[in-house]
């Protein structure tokens, strides 16, 4: 028997959840996000006595009325015979919890509502819960001794708890007799044709098992386990919850929570393999917040939590495993320096196009919200390219994950069209015969060929036209994000596009912001060089970092400090000492800038 499906309503930060389970499901997300919640209500339906505290202490916050109350839903599938009456046709049982602010419990298993059927249910569905810390002496080993003592009371056969029960009051008795043969004597004659016994009535072998501890044998030389250190007694702990799994006669939910706790990466990875090797006898549930875990299991077995609304939302990936699969999943976020699994555990990922984006951005957010975007939770990616913030970004999208992104101006025009800066007759000439060679040689017939032809025949025609020809918005890496996230109607999309044909900020600003997109004016170093005011500060701070030895020439003093900004992708400390300089010179007041935090950072 397995647990299905939960669903969860007016508990803690969880105002109406439904999460899918499988044979092994591990739950992830940011910080308070309502992973431990998750566990929480699964462990309270099933508790045998629920009080006015219970209630008190988990029924959320969001709703106050005096008719709220806590509803936990688990539906369970494969039921076994002994809960066939209560299941529906297909073998799947419902139960549900309601938990009211007056401390009364509706309990309803099937279509009972009787206390047996309730009874009868967690006597057949157990739950192992293993606490975040795993420390021995914290307690560690108690959900442990309880399973191993379940166990031991299920053995059936030779050598069974009962039969040594029964072995141990024969010894007792035959070694006691000779001690109790003249107090025998003595009760005789005062009582009368008496005799003295041991008294077994209050001997319970069951009890042995709660007094279990764990020793570890190197050579000749025994050492207690909680001698060894913390991540030891971890991995030691986990790997008997697998072999005691696969021996234990009945249905189990195991749920851990953060196992991770104590363990290196590389231990990590054999852990997970645990996980694996319990989830083929017993159902498992676990939560984390470790990359290093998460990247070892495929995507379908994750559940991603998200805080919205004030409340905790679940995201599925179904839409996601529909178009990727895990492993063209794993190359395509290894392209851009992650794992796959790394956005899942953020609030907000800004995807740019380069190193310098990231650089500023973090370092804006960081002095004006005087906190760092790692402590944020926030992930920026530098994609290093146009389309591969459209292509990063529509995964983002199908994982629900909450995403901006941020484009260079020519990002809203297709790269087919070349686009030049105004040129004499006599310029293009040179351009016009090296492009006609070009295009003679290239195989046509090739996609890669019939491409670059393409985009040659494009620049013979705007060299060859009076007027450059305008820029063209289809097939754009901004149009691609938008069609593929759909988050802009087609007439939406047609304004944003004559919006931003005739720069009308009015116009396309809004409708970018609506589909997560930021368009710099040009470039991020041309707004950090937006002013006279501007290029003078970012002037005297590379003199004084030492990436300029004296003041460029006054003809070419722009591009100098652009380039130079360009290449500081590589010195983020250095981009980050300009940012604070400007930042401290208010250079950014009424600036594009300002403009793009507030999108990015509502």
């Amino acid at each position: 028997m397995q647990l299905s499906k939960v669903r969860i309503r007016n508990f803690r930060s969880i105002e109406d959840l439904t999460l899918p389970l499988d044979h092994l499901t591990v739950v992830c997300g940011p910080n308070s996000c309502g992973k431990s919640n998750v566990m929480r209500a699964i462990l309270l339906a099933l508790q045998p006595s629920v009080g006015a505290a219970d209630v008190a202490e988990n029924i959320t916050q969001w709703k106050t009325g005096p008719r709220t109350s806590i509803h936990i839903e688990l539906i369970f599938s494969a039921c076994i015979p002994a809960l066939a009456a209560l299941a529906e046709p297909d073998g799947t049982l419902r139960y549900v919890c309601k938990l009211y602010r007056g401390g009364t419990v509706s309990r309803q298993v099937g279509a009972s509502t009787a206390q047996a059927d309730f009874e009868l249910l967690i006597n057949n569905f157990q739950i192992v819960y293993v606490p975040p810390i795993r420390d021995l002496n914290a307690g560690g080993l108690e959900p442990f001794r309880k399973l191993l003592k379940e166990a031991l009371l299920r053995t059936r056969g030779t050598g069974n708890v009962n039969g040594l029960r029964d072995q141990a009051e024969k010894l007792f008795r035959r070694k006691a007799r000779p001690v109790l043969s003249n107090s025998t004597n003595g009760v005789s004659k005062l009582l009368g044709n008496s005799t003295m016994e041991l008294d077994f009535a209050g001997m319970e072998m069951e009890s042995l098992a709660e007094q279990i501890s764990l020793k570890v044998k190197r050579v000749n030389v025994e050492v207690r386990l909680d001698a060894v250190g913390t991540g030891h007694q971890s991995t030691v702990i986990m790997d008997l919850y697998k072999q005691l799994g696969s021996t234990y006669e009945g249905s189990l939910l195991f749920i851990f929570e953060e196992p991770d706790n104590h363990l290196h990466p590389s231990t990590i990875r054999c852990v997970a393999d645990d996980f694996e090797q319990l989830s083929l006898t017993h159902q498992v549930l676990l939560s984390t917040h470790s990359p290093y875990l998460l990247n070892h299991f495929e995507m379908g077995k994750l559940r991603r939590l998200g805080v919205k609304n004030d409340a905790t939302t679940y995201f599925p990936l179904d839409g996601l495993l529909a178009k990727y699969s895990s492993k063209t999943l794993h190359y395509i976020s290894e392209t851009y320096g992650l794992k796959c699994i790394e956005p899942l555990l953020s609030n907000l990922v800004i995807v740019v196009e380069g190193a310098t984006d990231r650089t500023v951005l973090s370092r804006l957010y960081e002095l004006r919200k005087n906190i760092t975007i790692d402590a944020a939770d926030i992930l920026i990616v530098s994609a290093e390219g146009k389309d591969r913030v459209a292509q990063f970004c529509e995964i983002l999208h199908l994982m629900k994950i909450e995403w901006r992104a941020v484009f260079d101006w020519d990002s809203v025009f297709s790269s087919a069209v070349p686009h030049f800066i105004p040129m004499t007759v006599h310029a293009k000439g040179p351009i016009q015969a090296a492009a006609q060679a070009i295009l003679s040689s290239l195989d046509t017939k090739k996609k890669r060929g019939k491409n670059a032809a393409k985009t040659l025949n494009a620049l013979l025609i705007e060299l060859n036209t009076a007027v450059a020809l305008p820029g063209k918005f289809e097939d754009s890496a901004v149009e691609k994000l938008l069609i593929s996230t759909a988050l802009l109607s087609v007439a939406e999309r047609t304004a944003l596009k004559k919006g931003l044909q005739q720069r009308a900020v009015n116009t396309y600003r809004p409708l970018l912001k609506k589909a997560n997109c930021w368009v710099w004016p040009e470039d991020l170093e041309a707004e950090l060089l937006r002013n006279i005011d501007c290029e003078n500060i970012v002037e005297a701070e590379l003199i004084q970092l030492g990436v300029l030895t004296a003041p460029p020439q006054a003809a070419n003093r722009r591009s100098t400090l652009d380039n130079k900004l360009h290449g500081m992708a590589n010195e983020p400390e250095k981009l980050a000492a300009v940012v604070d300089k400007l930042e401290q010179d208010n250079a950014f007041s009424r600036s594009a800038m300002n403009i793009c935090l507030n999108t990015l950072f509502p």
